[in-house]
């Protein structure tokens, strides 16, 4: 398969390199153009621990045109305060027939969806989302990955439902362990980085704005945090059933996802493999689990909230905390209801209709 990837930090590289290897044609791209020339130094990607090889195939190209010229499948693999530019960028040079899929989602879609139809594309492109990026990985340096995990069933849904068979066909070719979500909706509400990144960080910020060495999530999640986090994820459960979604709790996921079986998430945190080595972040002035995983994640969630008329006060309290924290309002620059596309007239209909 013919596959392009926009955004190649460190879960660009490794799928780069993962489906490479896998004999998939791969092309390359990223506004970052020293990563792309770290890369092209290197010979091509690496991948060691859990997945190993080296992928020496891979096109490195210099514009989005180039990239995904002739693919089957898009993959887009940047930070989520990234996804409104690549969807204004790639609007001129989709074709009919390709497939978009953005690796998490982060509500993506209806961002890209939004920006084509605001730009008048009128080619017959399918739009979905992974629900988390398949692999737990770490970088040594650009174009060589610790890829410390790789989660073993993961759901796929396009915007449309209707579509979702025919993007899970194409996905299940490089990801055979893929499985069909029931809609969109059920795929970001089971995007769990918003879960554990924002509280962890929280929590934990001072010894990483100390710059002291610890790990991000063994070291970070005492049994309180975990607590915490546990209420978060009573709340996007909430959200999921006022949606009718039966969405998975995070112990379930780990289950799915790592075949870890622990009934508490503190449990699940500490006995989950992957997650032992990761180092915590030491600047968080720009770090994605600030600035992503609240923003995009965890305001998303409150919003649908206030739309479904539920209570959130444990999600409402953290984005409160952080944005005093961070002297920045995370409200004003995440995801509103109305950025996604919708209103709170008639909410739930209207969402529930627009996934169909």
């Amino acid at each position: 398969m013919r596959i392009a990837i926009i955004g190649v930090g460190n879960g660009g590289q490794t799928a780069a390199g993962h489906l490479s290897l896998s004999g998939n044609e791969v092309r390359i791209y990223d506004i970052n153009k020293d990563r792309l020339d770290n890369i092209a130094k290197n010979g091509g990607i690496e991948l060691t621990n859990q997945l190993s090889g080296f992928a020496k195939n891979i096109v490195i190209c210099s514009n989005i045109e180039e990239t995904i010229k002739d693919c089957e499948l898009i993959i887009i693999i940047t930070t989520a305060w990234g996804h409104h530019k690549v969807a204004a960028d790639i609007s001129d040079f989709v074709e009919d027939g390709q497939m978009i899929l953005l690796i998490p989602g982060y509500w993506g879609a209806f961002e890209f969806h939004n920006i084509f139809e605001k730009n008048k594309v009128k080619k017959d492109v399918i739009i979905g989302e992974y629900e988390i990026l398949p692999y737990a990985v770490r970088c040594i340096h650009d174009g060589k990955l610790d890829v410390r995990g790789v989660k073993k069933v993961v759901k796929v849904a396009a915007l449309s439902s209707s579509r979702t068979e025919e993007l899970y066909d194409t996905v299940k070719k490089i990801y055979p362990n893929s499985l069909k979500g029931e809609n969109i909706l059920e795929v970001d509400l089971n995007n769990i980085n918003p879960m554990f990144h924002p509280s962890i960080t929280l929590f934990n910020a001072g010894i990483m704005e100390e710059k002291k060495d610890h790990f991000f999530y063994p070291d970070g999640t005492s049994k309180r945090v975990a607590h915490f986090i546990q209420k978060i994820d009573n709340e996007r459960l909430e959200i999921g059933k006022k949606l009718n979604l039966k969405l998975s709790s995070v112990q379930e996921l780990l289950l799915r996802w790592y075949g870890v079986k622990e009934k508490t998430i503190y449990d699940g945190i500490h006995n989950n493999i992957p997650y032992q080595t990761g180092k915590a972040p030491k600047d968080l002035t720009n770090h994605r689990y600030i600035f992503e995983d609240f923003p995009y994640g965890l305001v998303p969630l409150a919003n649908l909230a206030r739309g479904l008329e539920i209570t959130t006060p444990y999600i409402d309290s953290l984005i409160n905390i952080a944005s005093l924290f961070m002297d920045v309002d995370l409200r004003d620059i995440g995801l509103s209801l109305d950025k996604l596309g919708f209103s709170n007239k008639d909410f739930v209909s209207e969402i529930t209709n627009f996934v169909k």
